[in-house]
């Protein structure tokens, strides 16, 4: 564990710091995971996972369960309209101790951000929001054109001040020789084995997703036991209403009395009323 200050000036433990995940490219491979609940994080955590990614709303419950580990915080395109917004949102969450803000608006919004010594995190290759432009959810990079246009977008990253990029379904020869000419920190989602940073979304790993996407893998099974819970769940409800048509609820064990002799009293003093 690292003792830093947060953006926040807090003292603080953290497992990484933005300078580790540079120093360590190429070096040594990391992982991330989202995490969107306090349990999440906590598991996270305890499994030794060694970045989380969250939304800004669910910063803190994740903190919570993950106090120690690096938390890139996603600023989605659709939270904030203007910079002012943007930047102030960031600062915010960076006082409250992120440690990078990641987002995929423009180049500059990253510049502005950076500029204000935040670490930002870019988006890169196969990006769902804008795949309107692509016409399809396809890979990025399969041709030379493509993988150089991908390219230049790394190094006009770079040039705003980003210190990393989360690489998603880029083609794993373009990702892999563009690794080599870039200082930017990749995580990885569907984009092979070359990058510093493996991310997979929490519902893929936890195998919670019905319809897996074909890069992700399911390394448990957590979408069998929501079904059991929800069955559990609809047997219970229908236990209840059964016992309530059936006056089998509620008992005298889930009822309280009068005083001895107040019910009594009671009526008494209704009957002369």
């Amino acid at each position: 564990m690292k003792n830093i200050y947060t953006y926040g000036d807090q003292p603080v433990k953290r497992n990484l710091t933005v300078a580790d995940l540079q120093q360590q490219r190429g070096k040594k491979k990391f992982t991330q995971v989202t995490a969107d609940t306090f349990e999440e994080a906590a598991a996270a955590a305890a499994a030794g996972i060694d970045t989380i990614s969250c939304g800004l709303n669910e910063y803190s419950c994740v903190r919570a369960g993950a106090p120690d580990l690096f938390i890139t915080t996603a600023l989605l395109p659709t939270e904030f309209i203007g910079e002012d917004d943007i930047i102030r949102a960031a600062l915010k969450v960076m006082e409250a101790g992120s440690d990078a803000i990641f987002t995929g608006r423009s180049l500059r919004i990253i510049e502005a951000l950076a500029k204000e010594g935040v670490p930002v995190m870019g988006h890169i290759g196969m990006r769902p929001r804008f795949s309107t432009w692509y016409g399809s959810l396809n890979v990025r990079g399969k041709s030379a054109e493509d993988a150089s246009a991908l390219h230049q977008q790394f190094r006009d990253l770079e040039d705003a001040g980003a210190f990393a990029v989360e690489v998603e379904l880029v083609a794993r020869e373009a990702l892999l020789e563009i690794s080599r000419r870039t200082n930017l920190v990749t995580f990885c989602l569907g984009s092979g084995s070359a990058g510093d940073v493996d991310f997979l979304f929490a519902c893929d790993a936890l195998g919670e997703t019905e319809r897996l996407p074909r890069h992700a893998k399911a390394f448990g099974n957590l979408r069998v036991l929501h079904e059991q819970l929800q069955q559990s769940r609809i047997e219970a409800f229908s236990a209840f209403q059964q016992a309530v048509e059936t006056g089998a609820y509620p008992t005298s064990e889930q009822s309280s009395s009068m005083l001895p002799g107040e019910w009594e009293k009671f009526l008494h003093q209704l009957s002369k009323s």
